[in-house]
């Protein structure tokens, strides 16, 4: 991944996300030690393969995608038990008029 991110820094003012996303990959290859002259320093201790590092990688996006859920669901109940995420009907009313008068 820091692969990826190294490469696809200076480009990424000038290619769109499918460009940064072949960038990303590409340069993630270089990191396997077979790969002859093209060879990386190889994998960390306990992975042999592209293949493990990719479920490494894929724990890790699972992980976040779970962390951040519940993260986020924890701080919307403490905000609508201390605030409310929603004003009641009239103020839902006031505000949908306002946003009609200013189009």
């Amino acid at each position: 991944m820091v692969a990826g991110l190294g490469t696809i820094t200076p480009a990424s003012g000038f290619v769109g996300p499918a460009g940064a996303l072949v960038i990303g990959l590409l340069a993630g290859v270089f990191s396997s030690a077979s790969l002859g002259v093209f060879s990386g320093y190889g994998f960390t201790d306990g992975i042999e393969s592209m293949g493990g590092q990719f479920s490494v990688q894929v724990i890790g996006v699972v992980t976040t995608i779970v962390f951040t859920g519940v993260a986020t669901f924890v701080i919307l109940k403490l905000v609508d038990a201390l605030l409310g995420l929603r004003g009641d009907k009239e103020q839902e009313i006031e505000a949908l008029g306002m946003v009609a008068s200013h189009e």
